[in-house]
């Protein structure tokens, strides 16, 4: 399985998902752009969706990058090689 690691040291700073904020921001957006067509209020129709929501209130605090994985030789006194995969896994 080709997809069952993390290829970039990505992963959230603190906070739980952000997918119910973006379902919510994409219902929004849509909304806006549905009655703004009806109406035929063309210049009011959002282009983006940071037009009708604000990332930085979502839910989490955004993506850090961790160092490289350390080595099993490499004692690191952040984690361990175990605490390495477990955060590099999906």
């Amino acid at each position: 399985m080709s997809r069952s690691v993390k290829k970039q040291t990505f992963a959230k700073i603190c906070g739980t998902s952000d997918k119910q904020d973006k379902i919510n921001a994409n219902r929004k957006f849509r909304r806006r752009t549905k009655k703004a067509m009806l109406n035929m209020d063309f210049d009011r129709l959002p282009r983006q969706l940071r037009e009708v929501s604000d990332v930085w209130s979502f839910s989490s605090d955004g993506l850090a990058y961790y160092m490289p994985a350390p080595t099993e030789n490499e004692v690191t006194r952040w984690w361990s090689l175990e605490s390495w995969k477990q955060i590099m896994r999906k």
